[in-house]
Order: structure tokens, then C-alpha cells, then sequence
């Protein structure tokens, strides 16, 4: 395996990724798209870029490089790389109908909610196939962030159309994202839609940015039905909390520590209390086979989450050893018969939605911290956790709105 080398300058200039642009040339290039009489020269292109980096590696593993020159190929090749990216636009493509998406939803906070949650998964997730676009996933995520910020602290039915053009961008985006990472047209999405995608956020930020300069926004407090009652505005509280199901953890414990030798299966079906997507990455390694010697011989512990169908489910078990070993896998999904499919010696668990109490009890410390709530939302908070449904990640959300949203 090649270790990640990044040049001293600044950038994204790591050999992974450069091989990672190589890659979604090759396998993922679009028939109906290319001018076949360019395509002789892409190919020779694409194979002197090929045998520069496969030097580049070849060298540094043999540590005949110093950093210097490792620094001046890098530049060199990212220039080289750039150029390709152009002409792949502009000479040896040609580009798809215009791409746009529509927001299909009702819940358009919920949505924000969810795909912020998705994007900041993904910058903490190591693929390749991410590393190829992060810095165009943390221009997203950043400037999202800051938009929702200013609908939190607003009238939404003002600036209706503003809040709909917002909506339509992040779904554009979630979705020519998640193509380019699962290589579904990643090539057309990479060099076409998501630079259009990133200018379409970065112009809607502007907009926001020149409206909050006009709107006088109080950041230090909140006033709650009476200006004799200022609370002091807290962020949401973030980390880990945890409220209610003492019961299912106690039984979850029991079966991790006893039980069977032989490999055991915890399923676990239920609403999750965060969404996840499985993505299937084309690394360029044995993942299954490098898995199976990591874990064989000994004791390990694997929670697979949010597992969709009983394929998925074989395929990511197929490589796992089954040895006396005390072994266990947690299996959470949403489908039932995907948990009767995975358990093993246990039925599975059922998890129970959270009560009006619980509910409550998270919003309560995820909106106020260690602070009581004001007297004032009492009433009207304890009506909303009843709304909830029992629903962690709804009470989540709604805590998140009242922790930053400015009553006046």
C-alpha cells in the first residue's frame, strides 16, 4: 500500500489522489460523452501521467528522493493534472445537458439537518474516492452551515424563494457528491456539474451574507415572552448524550460479554438515531481479504449500521472468520427481514421508540446544557416532545432550532 504523501505547500496534493483522478478516467468514462477522435490522445496523456506517478511512488519507497524533489514533482504533476482537468472539459468531453435538481421534500430543515450530518461524515471518513473531492465537500459544508445559521434566526415565509433556491443547491449537491463517490457518471459530475454546483453555493452564501448584513441580529441573548427574562444564548450542546433505553443497554451488554464461543449476531431493528450510507469505494485493494487476516485468530467486535438488504448484509460478512473466539457482530437495520436474516443464536431487538418524557429530557439537555429550561417554553415544550413521535433524531433537531434561534 502506498503511504499518503502530502507536499509541504499548501493543497490537496497527495499522491492517492492523483491516482484517484487517474482511476475515475479510466473506469468511469462516459461513451455518449467523449469526441472518439480525441480519444487516442487522452489515452497517451493519461498514460505519461501514469508512469510519472508510478515513479514518483516507485522512488520514494525506494527513498531515493529528497523532500525538495519530491516537492518540485508534485507541483509539477498537479499542474500537469489541472491542465488535464481543463482539457477534459473543454477538448476531450462533451458536456451533458444542463444538471439541476429540485428539492422533492416537505421538510426542508430536517433535510439540512440530515445532509450536514452526511457531509461531515464523509470529511471524517478516509477513502480515496473522498479525498479526491474534500475540499470541495468542506466548501459545501461550510458555506451550508453558514446559510442555515441565518434561517435559523429568521422568518422563513420572508425570504421564501431565497429558501427554496437553498433547498434545490443542497440536494444538487448531495446527489452529484454522492455520484462522483460511488462513480455513477463521477467523471461528468467531477469536471461539469460540481464546480457549477459549488459557484451556485458560493453565490446563494454571498446573498445571505449581504441580507444578515442588513438585519440587525442580537447575538448574546434570547428574550422568552417577557424583555424582563433574558437567557443568555447558548449553542447546541454537542457530544454524546444519552437518554432513556437502561433496559436494551443492560440486555445489549449481556449478550456482548456472554454467550456462545462461536461468532455471534446481535440484530437490532428500529428508526437510527442518525442516517449512514454504506458507500462502495473502488479502491484499488483486497478489502475483504486484508479484513479476514486482520481479524482471523482473534476476538473482535464489528457494528454494522443501518444495513439496508440481506445482500449487503452477505457481502460485508462473507470475509469475517468464524473461530471460537467469543466473537460478536451488532447488526442495526431498519428492515426487519434483514435482522431475521443476520441474527444469530438471539431474536432480534426491537428498539422502542423514546416516551413524551424522554423526548423531553433530550431536548432539554441537548438545547440547554447543564441550564434548566425557562419557565416560560416549559408548557410549550413538553406539547412539542409529545410531537416528536418518539423519535430521537426528531427531538434532536428541534432542540438544535431552539438552542440557536433568537425570540425577540
Amino acid at each position: 500500500m502506498v503511504t499518503v504523501i502530502t507536499a509541504s505547500t499548501s493543497g490537496a496534493r497527495n499522491i492517492h489522489v492523483m491516482i484517484e483522478f487517474l482511476l475515475i478516467i479510466l473506469t468511469d468514462m462516459p461513451e455518449d460523452f467523449i469526441h472518439h477522435d480525441k480519444l487516442f490522445d487522452l489515452l497517451a496523456r493519461l498514460g505519461s501521467l501514469i508512469r510519472e506517478v508510478s515513479t514518483l511512488v516507485h522512488d520514494l519507497e525506494e527513498k531515493s528522493r529528497d523532500e525538495e524533489s519530491t516537492d518540485e514533482t508534485l507541483d509539477l504533476l498537479e499542474e500537469k493534472i489541472e491542465l488535464l482537468k481543463e482539457d477534459l472539459k473543454h477538448v476531450y468531453l462533451k458536456a451533458p445537458d444542463s444538471y439541476q435538481c429540485f428539492f422533492p421534500m416537505n421538510d426542508g430543515p430536517l433535510f439540512m439537518h440530515l445532509l450536514l450530518i452526511h457531509l461531515n461524515d464523509l470529511l471524517d471518513f478516509n477513502s480515496y474516492s473522498i479525498a479526491l473531492i474534500k475540499v470541495e465537500i468542506t466548501l459545501v459544508t461550510e458555506a451550508l452551515e453558514f446559510i442555515r445559521s441565518f434561517f435559523v434566526n429568521v422568518e422563513q415565509g420572508l425570504y421564501k424563494d431565497l429558501w427554496s433556491r437553498v433547498l434545490d443547491v443542497a440536494y444538487e449537491a448531495k446527489d452529484v457528491i454522492d455520484s462522483i463517490i460511488i462513480r455513477d457518471n463521477g467523471l461528468l459530475h467531477l469536471i461539469f456539474s460540481l464546480p457549477k454546483t459549488t459557484k451556485k453555493i458560493r453565490l446563494i452564501k454571498e446573498d445571505v451574507s449581504n441580507l444578515r448584513e442588513k438585519i440587525p441580529m442580537n447575538k448574546s441573548f434570547i428574550v422568552v415572552n417577557s424583555p424582563k427574562n433574558p437567557v443568555e444564548r447558548k449553542s447546541l450542546t454537542t457530544g454524546k448524550i444519552i437518554v432513556g433505553f437502561k433496559e436494551e443497554t443492560n440486555w445489549l451488554i449481556r449478550k456482548l460479554t456472554s454467550g456462545p464461543a462461536n461468532l455471534d449476531v446481535i440484530s437490532i431493528t428500529g428508526m437510527p438515531v442518525r442516517a449512514k450510507l454504506l458507500w462502495r469505494t473502488n479502491e484499488d485493494i483486497d478489502v475483504a481479504d486484508m479484513l479476514r487476516k486482520q481479524l482471523f485468530g482473534t476476538r473482535y467486535l464489528i457494528v454494522l449500521d443501518d444495513v439496508w438488504d440481506t445482500t449487503t448484509w452477505d457481502d460485508l460478512t462473507r470475509p469475517l472468520p468464524e473461530v471460537k473466539k467469543g466473537s460478536r457482530i451488532i447488526l442495526t437495520t431498519r428492515q426487519k427481514e434483514v435482522a431475521f436474516h443476520g441474527k444469530g443464536n438471539t431474536d432480534p431487538l426491537n428498539l422502542r421508540l423514546l416516551s413524551p418524557e424522554e423526548s423531553w429530557e433530550l431536548i432539554q439537555k441537548r438545547a440547554f446544557g447543564d441550564q434548566s429550561c425557562p419557565d416560560e417554553l416549559l408548557e410549550v415544550g413538553k406539547e412539542i416532545a409529545e410531537n416528536c413521535m418518539g423519535l430521537p433524531l426528531v427531538a434532536d433537531l428541534i432542540a438544535g432550532v431552539i438552542a440557536e434561534r433568537e425570540k425577540t
